[in-house]
């Protein structure tokens, strides 16, 4: 019979140098996943939208009238960034105490930070993308 064959030996080498090439490419992966999250939340806002659909119309007596998308100056919406959180995490927060502060009061009534279900694929799509990029 003619052919070659596969040691055992070449797959283990083969295998421990995908998991090196894995383990130096899903930062940079997680963090377009980040990105991609953090851009979801602010067209999502944006458009006067949150995690539980249609923000409520803003009181009769609050200074701002139109659609609520939360942006009053831009100083809490400008302030959303990615950030390394551990080995395999990315954390989308804001990059001030004060700006965290607003958010969360913000997301008592209309809250905005998150993703839903259907956003996942989107999120995945950008860390698959990343990763065939960097494999």
């Amino acid at each position: 019979m003619i052919g070659s064959g596969v040691s055992v030996k070449d797959v283990r080498k083969a295998v421990k140098k995908f998991q090196s090439r894995l383990k130096r490419a899903l930062p940079k992966a997680l963090n377009s996943g980040g990105e991609e999250l953090k851009s979801i939340i602010l067209n999502r806002t944006r458009q006067g939208k949150g995690l539980k659909g249609t923000f409520p119309k803003y009181s009769k007596g609050y200074k701002k009238t139109g659609t609520p998308n939360l942006k009053v100056s831009g100083d809490m919406l400008g302030a959303i960034t990615v950030r390394k959180n551990g080995t395999n995490k990315v954390l989308v927060g804001f990059k001030t105490k004060k700006q965290a502060l607003k958010a969360e009061g913000n997301s008592k009534k209309r809250p905005f930070m998150g993703f839903t279900n259907s956003e996942i694929p989107q999120i995945a799509k950008a860390i698959s993308k990343q990763l065939d990029r960097d494999l």
